[in-house]
């Protein structure tokens, strides 16, 4: 699966592979077959065809949240620490070089390589204008990355909290004692204040800084005293008003109504 994903003769072929692999993952979710698949998933994530990575980094995180209740301590942390930030790294990389090759006055270039790399292909592919730089197209990934963390934060944050936690290596720490775990989520908090706090793009990069910016807000209800499940639970505030005939009524505790 992981060659049709890499062939360049068609998208389509690449984008079902992509999806071939999650079933593969799914009838083998043994610790080796996961890891597998979660590799070849990764790989595909950094394929220069935006349609292809974006479906192999959407399709990595929905086999994460499908399968993330059979994962044990080792595949969690490799998963983590080493597939997940792999891609956020890349797809980083990506967009700062993007970014740092426009600002160079290379923007015309990069437009002309894509132009070709399209007419090379066999199906060509209609790119809207929006979404016509290769920046914009990593942004696109890296942002994905974000959301599907979001999402594996809000599902399996108090297993990963009571898995990372440990004193050795061979246990689940890091060999100076420190929580996997710890480490990794300090990671996705500095990834996501990186991320909200970027000031080049401008419109390019604002679904990027947004998810950044709900990543770490996150992050923040998930590290309070209430836990996972402030962060689920949406804040209700009771100001003892009530709508009566159109107007807008002070209510007692009772139930009687000020006039």
């Amino acid at each position: 699966c992981a060659s049709f994903g890499s062939s360049r003769h068609d998208v389509n072929t690449s984008l079902t592979a992509a999806g071939m692999l999650w079933t593969i993952a799914d009838q083998d979710p043994g610790p080796r077959g996961m890891g597998r698949v979660l590799d070849k998933l990764a790989e595909l994530a950094g394929d220069d065809r935006a349609e292809v990575r974006n479906c192999a980094v959407n399709t990595l995180f929905s086999c994460v949240m499908g399968l993330g209740d059979r994962m044990d301590n080792g595949r969690w942390r490799d998963c983590l620490r080493v597939t997940v930030f792999g891609v956020m790294d890349l797809a980083a990389s990506r967009c700062e070089g993007g970014r740092d090759a426009v600002d160079g006055g290379k923007a015309a270039a990069a437009r002309s390589s894509m132009k070709a790399a399209q007419t090379s292909s066999r199906y060509r592919v209609s790119v809207h204008h929006s979404r016509d730089s290769a920046t914009k197209q990593w942004a696109t990934t890296q942002m994905l990355t974000l959301r599907g963390l979001e999402r594996v934060l809000r599902q399996f944050f108090p297993r990963l909290l009571s898995m990372g936690a440990g004193g050795g290596d061979s246990d689940g720490g890091d060999n100076d004692g420190e929580s996997w775990f710890d480490s990794a989520f300090l990671h996705i908090v500095s990834v996501a204040r990186r991320c909200a706090s970027i000031r080049r793009g401008g419109r390019d990069a604002l679904d990027l800084r947004t998810a950044g910016a709900d990543l770490l807000t996150l992050c923040a209800r998930l590290a309070c005293r209430a836990g996972a499940g402030a962060a689920s639970t949406p804040a209700r505030v009771g100001t003892n008003m009530q709508v009566v005939d159109g107007a807008l009524r002070n209510v007692k505790r009772g139930g009687n109504i000020k006039r």
